[in-house]
């Protein structure tokens, strides 16, 4: 057991910088130069292939795919969604076919639980603003997926739970895509631990700042719980149905 537990931590530890990498070459581009942009992508699509195939990094190409919802595909994509239905786009996907359509200047709005992509289908449908689910910490699939948006000059908004965890989770995903909060400020978590249950999650004793509103983290601490994404979809609905999202 305890040799298994030792080869677990080497991998993970093998993973950490080919994986902070591609983090690093997803990056969006400086400027707004197409030709720019265009080269970029073609750079950064060959060294995920070779980080991911010659670094020694065991990482399956299925495992953990990126969930999405009405994300634009390219003309030449080899496959389609269905209009307003929910897919996965796994990290063998990415890799061989970069299948991101036209997003330069489109808001894309990034979530963190499942079921608000299943709430929004249902409910929105095809016609409104992309919509991808990190479902927790981004791993491979979704940190590509995310760097792919931001390297096409899309515009990412990111929504997340109200604890410690989910703070860091959006401390990662403003830092490293340069991201911008969805509804996910301090006048945002008053609003939503008004629509709270009367029993809510406790907030744990330690606390994560959050990088894109100061006023966050102590206001959380003084109400002292936390409030789950899901229990704000109605809010995030409004948000994805209003034509300024699009």
């Amino acid at each position: 057991m305890a040799a298994h537990c030792a080869d677990l931590t080497q991998l993970r530890f093998n993973a950490t910088v080919p994986l902070q990498q591609l983090g690093q070459w997803t990056a969006r581009p400086k400027g707004n130069n197409p030709a720019q942009a265009a080269l970029s992508a073609a750079r950064q699509t060959a060294l995920h292939r070779y980080t991911v195939r010659h670094a020694g990094v065991l990482v399956s190409e299925l495992a953990r795919p990126a969930l999405c919802l009405n994300l634009p595909l390219p003309a030449h994509a080899r496959f389609a969604w269905s209009p307003g239905e929910p897919g996965y786009l796994s990290l063998r996907q990415l890799l061989r076919h970069r299948p991101m359509g036209p997003v330069a200047d489109r808001n894309i709005h990034v979530c963190k639980d499942p079921d608000v992509v299943a709430i929004a289908a249902d409910r929105l449908g095809a016609t409104r603003a992309p919509l991808v689910c990190t479902d927790g910490m981004p791993t491979a699939a979704q940190r590509i997926v995310l760097g792919q948006l931001a390297a096409a000059c899309g515009h990412l908004h990111y929504h997340g739970d109200y604890d410690w965890p989910g703070i860091g989770i959006g401390n990662f995903v403003m830092r490293t895509w340069n991201a911008r909060p969805w509804g996910f400020g301090a006048a945002d978590y008053r609003a939503a631990t008004a629509r709270a249950p009367t029993r809510p999650h406790g907030l744990e004793a330690a606390r994560v700042k959050a990088v894109w509103d100061a006023e966050l983290a102590a206001v959380m601490n003084a109400h002292g719980f936390a409030v789950a994404e899901e229990a704000v979809v109605a809010c995030l609905l409004d948000d994805l149905g209003s034509p300024v999202a699009q």
